[in-house]
C-alpha cells in the first residue's frame, strides 16, 4: 500500500515539474522589453538590418548580423558576431567568434571555451576562465568520493579479510 502511495505521489510530483517545466519555457518574464529575444535548445539569429535589445539562449547559440543594443547571455552555446553589439556578452561553456566587421562595444565575460577574432574587435575589457579549471574543480568532489570509497573498502578488508596474503609458512622441521 505504501509503495502504491508512494509511486502516485512520485508520478504527481513528476508531471507537475514537467507541465511547469513546458509552460516556463514559453513565458517571459515580466520586465522583458518588447525587443528581447530567448530561447532554449533552438539558435537565435538577428538579420542584418535588425535590431533587438537583450538576448538569453540556453544550450542554444547566438548569430549576430545585425545590431544588439542590450547584453547578450549564452550557456552552453556560441556567439557569432559580424554584427553590432553595444553593451556586454557573457558566455559560459561556449565559443566566441568575431568575424570581420564584427564589434562588442562593452565587456566580454567568457568561462570556458575559446575566443576567436577574425577581424572583429572587442573595445571593453574582456575577462576569460578557461576550460581546464572548471574541469578541475567540477572533478574534485568526484575525486574525494573516489578517495573516501578506497578508504572505506581498505578498513573493510583490513578488518575482515586473512591477515596474510598467502599460507603460513611450513612448520620447522621437527615440530608438529
Amino acid at each position: 500500500m505504501a509503495v502504491k502511495m508512494w509511486r502516485r505521489a512520485t508520478g504527481l510530483v513528476l508531471r507537475a515539474g514537467f507541465g511547469f517545466a513546458l509552460l516556463s519555457l514559453g513565458a517571459q518574464p515580466a520586465h522583458a522589453q518588447s525587443g528581447d529575444r530567448s530561447s532554449v535548445a533552438s539558435d537565435i539569429v538577428i538579420a542584418q538590418g535588425e535590431t533587438v535589445h537583450n538576448v538569453a539562449c540556453v544550450a542554444c547559440s547566438v548569430y549576430v548580423h545585425g545590431t544588439v543594443n542590450g547584453n547578450i547571455a549564452v550557456v552552453m552555446g556560441n556567439v557569432e558576431v559580424t554584427g553590432t553589439v553595444n553593451q556586454k556578452v557573457a558566455i559560459v561553456l561556449g565559443d566566441l567568434k568575431l568575424q570581420q566587421g564584427g564589434t562588442i562595444q562593452g565587456d566580454v565575460a567568457q568561462v570556458g571555451g575559446d575566443t576567436e577574432l577574425d577581424g572583429g574587435t572587442i573595445e571593453g575589457r574582456k575577462a576569460r576562465v578557461p576550460m581546464g579549471p572548471i574541469i578541475f574543480a567540477m572533478m574534485m568532489p568526484l575525486l574525494f568520493l573516489a578517495l573516501f570509497i578506497w578508504f572505506i573498502v581498505w578498513i573493510v578488508r583490513r578488518s575482515t579479510g586473512p591477515r596474510y596474503p598467502y599460507p603460513p609458512p611450513p612448520p620447522p622441521p621437527g615440530v608438529r
